[in-house]
């Protein structure tokens, strides 16, 4: 079955689910970068916080200051690893502490 532009729909869902892992990853960079200016978010902090930010505040996408509103009214609500990443720690220095 073809939709409105020829496309079959298996190929365009592929193609929504791509613009969505895409647009996602940019929200994520903006939001980690919109948090503290002297915390420059790593790749590991972008992953620590991307499945919270579509579990708790998915709504608020691609709104950088209301996702990351969002993610501090939840604060309680988050992964341990995106919840040290907002308090200004970063998800490898949440890691080493729960080692010790």
């Amino acid at each position: 079955m073809r939709n409105a532009t020829g496309k079959s729909g298996s190929c365009a869902a592929a193609r929504l689910s791509m613009v969505a892992v895409v647009a996602i990853g940019l929200v994520t960079t903006a939001v980690m970068a919109s948090l503290s200016p002297a915390h420059a978010a790593s790749e590991s902090d972008k992953d620590a916080c991307t499945p919270d930010v579509w579990r708790l505040c998915s709504g608020d996408i691609p709104v950088v200051s209301a996702i990351v509103a969002c993610l501090n009214r939840k604060m309680e609500r988050l992964s341990p690893d995106c919840r040290a990443v907002m308090q200004g720690g970063s998800e490898r220095t949440a890691r080493s502490r729960q080692r010790r």
